[in-house]
């Protein structure tokens, strides 16, 4: 227990100094909101957006809370789509500020002293881990807020502070459901960290099991959030509903059972992406100073629901097939463990502060933390989601050129969830028909599709993958179709040509400018660089796509300019070649290398690597040692 007496309170929860909490609260909700997005983002942000703007369901088990907030503050009167969206990314940006408060009652816990503990906390909450979910739509500061402030609670319980009564309880439990009710795991991790500490602390006292009746009351009271997920299935067939109307399947989660083969990777593999991404993500130094403050002296009540929190969110992360420690969805499950952590920190660096003697290690600590903040890609002086408008041009720049009534297969997030949003919340060519190819095992998701467009002949949705989509072509007559990758085209069959982005079936107009797409990704490229995270991989992914297809199809200096339209601009001017300059090389024969680094998405060090083989093709080996030399730079090591 901290020596330090209570000297007030915010949102319920003991602070050291309610001036600091308050005003701390504020200034990291100022600096989420002008550093973070206001647009559409990738991975799941879409989706999110997609949802809450019609109040429909998301994918399983449903974030209810997130969607109902979302539903009511984009139905606002008078609010436009722009206005809408800069709202939705607030219900990241706003719970996220707001976890400075359960982070200083948690620091204080841990003896920490006002303005000192709370100088630590705002650094550690800058990190990259804490930055990335708070600044898009997304789903996990929401649930990482009211996380915390259970945590906080427990924690004042183990301390001894205030007794684990049936009221502590039912708060405790309505804390612990709304968190739930926006994502159940967050929820479940944090209960698990904090709460076996504090049934610990409090395993003599006589109202315990009635305390532990209330926080399972007022769990179920902050899961009747889910209610909303039944209703959702009862809306018009034009809302996405993920799942439809089987809600069996859906809490279940059946869509995402092939992720969860745990024998899929080898766990020394998986071991090994871990700490590798540790090193590049510098969270190393928050890690060891949070640690060491639960393990010192007036380390807090529930020192252990940090470090704890972290290991089964990490294993939890590690289950999936495929185990991608980078992909950035997975910061938002680290959030909470994250801020206990720093508040641990702050505790420790406090208390070697107040020994006098060491004060020069505490200092050594504070450096640590700032320096893992910049040295982490990005660090603040070098974010830039606030400019990053990707997901929105490149759903754009497809729908906007699509032929009319076209059907445009796409495989990828970065693709489908944009283009759904894009149609669906602001009528963007509603005409054209987008599919998206992981989805279309699901009867669900086609029902959605032939509500959304009445003018579809509607199939039989029996049989294969393949055989459903070739029935489903062969009913639509004539009509055009995209697909974003070449391979995709397979499922139909047939020749394709180069369109602006994706690969057409034929007829294709005699003036295509095959040369546009390159310029709109490598614009994206040089506003947003790798400011912001993931932006640069989509993009590097979708370049690397178009080069494939279009040296596929013997378009050798189209293929160039669209390899290197995804690198940023210092390595695009590595080539001399001047711009239009023929380029004589045969047409691509051979797949891709099998990366030996498995990555979430595309990686601009890749995209070098096969604009070398392209240029050494065509007897540029100059040129073509460059872009090897800069790719084995970046780390490629197919390159070296």
């Amino acid at each position: 227990m901290s020596g330090l007496a209570a000297r007030s309170t915010v949102l319920g929860l003991e602070v050291a100094d309610r001036r600091e909490a308050l005003g701390l609260a504020l200034l990291l909700c100022l600096y989420f909101t002008l550093s973070g997005s206001r647009d559409l983002s990738f991975y799941d942000s879409a989706e999110l957006a997609l949802v809450a703007g019609q109040s429909g369901l998301g994918h399983p088990i449903g974030q209810p809370l997130h969607t109902m907030l979302g539903g009511w503050v984009t139905a606002i009167p008078g609010l436009d789509a722009s206005s809408a969206l800069w709202l939705l990314n607030l219900l990241s940006a706003v719970p996220a500020g707001l976890c400075a408060v359960p982070a200083l009652a948690l620091a204080f816990q841990s003896g920490a002293r006002p303005w000192l503990g709370g100088g630590v906390v705002f650094v550690g909450l800058t990190h990259l881990v804490f930055w990335e979910p708070s600044t898009r739509v997304e789903v996990y500061l929401l649930a990482a807020f009211f996380a915390l402030w259970a945590m906080a609670r427990l924690g004042e319980v183990a301390d001894g502070r205030v007794a684990l009564t049936l009221r502590q309880g039912l708060k405790v439990g309505v804390a612990l459901g709304l968190a739930a009710s926006a994502n159940a795991h967050v929820a479940l991790i944090a209960a698990v960290s904090a709460g076996l500490p504090a049934l610990h602390a409090q395993r003599n006292s006589a109202g315990l099991m009635r305390a532990v009746g209330g926080v399972v009351l007022g769990g179920l009271a902050g899961l009747v959030c889910f209610l909303y997920v039944p209703w959702a299935t009862t809306r018009d067939a034009s809302v996405f509903v993920w799942g439809g109307d089987d809600l069996g399947r859906y809490f279940l989660g059946l869509d995402y059972a092939r992720n969860r083969v745990l024998d899929a990777e080898s766990w020394a593999e998986k071991g090994a992406r871990l700490v590798e991404w540790s090193h590049q993500a510098a969270v190393w130094a928050t890690l060891g100073l949070g640690t060491l403050g639960a393990l010192g002296r007036g380390a807090g009540g529930v020192a252990p629901a940090g470090a704890t929190g972290w290991v089964l969110t990490t294993l939890l992360v590690m289950s999936n097939s495929t185990y991608l420690p980078e992909n950035t969805d997975y910061y938002g499950y680290l959030a909470a463990p994250w801020a206990v952590l720093v508040a641990q920190a702050a505790g420790l660096v406090s208390r070697l502060w107040v020994e006098g003697e060491r004060r020069w290690v505490a200092v050594a600590g504070v450096g640590a933390l700032a320096l893992c903040v910049l040295v982490a890609h990005p660090g603040p002086l070098a974010r830039t989601r606030h400019l990053d408008t990707a997901a929105r041009q490149l759903a754009t720049e497809v729908l906007q050129n699509a032929p009319p009534q076209a059907l445009v297969f796409v495989s990828s997030d970065h693709f489908v969830w944009p283009m759904h949003a894009l149609q669906t919340l602001e009528g963007l060519r509603p005409d054209v028909v987008v599919l998206a190819d992981g989805l279309l095992d699901s009867s669900w998701y086609w029902r959605w599709t032939f509500a959304r467009h009445a003018d579809l002949v509607p199939v039989e949705l029996g049989g294969s993958h393949v055989d459903r989509i070739r029935r489903f072509v062969g009913a639509q007559g004539e009509r055009p179709m995209l697909f974003e990758r070449g391979p995709l085209s397979a499922l139909v069959g047939g020749p394709v040509c180069a369109d602006r982005l994706f690969a057409r079936r034929p007829p294709c107009p005699e003036d295509l400018d095959r040369a546009a797409g390159a310029g709109v990704v490598a614009a994206l490229m040089d506003s947003v660089g790798g400011g912001s995270p993931t932006t640069d991989e989509a993009l590097a992914h979708v370049a690397f796509d178009r080069g494939e297809l279009l040296w596929t199809l013997g378009h050798p200096r189209d293929a160039l300019d669209a390899y290197l339209s995804g690198v940023p601009a210092d390595d695009r001017r590595l080539v001399d070649l001047p711009a239009g300059a023929p380029l004589d090389a045969p047409p691509l024969r051979r797949p891709p290398p099998e990366w030996r680094q498995v990555r979430p998405l595309g990686r601009p060090e890749r995209n070098l690597f096969r604009a070398a083989e392209l240029l050494h093709s065509a007897a540029h080996d100059p040129a073509a040692a460059k872009l090897l030399a800069r790719a084995a730079e970046l780390g490629l090591s197919e390159a070296q």
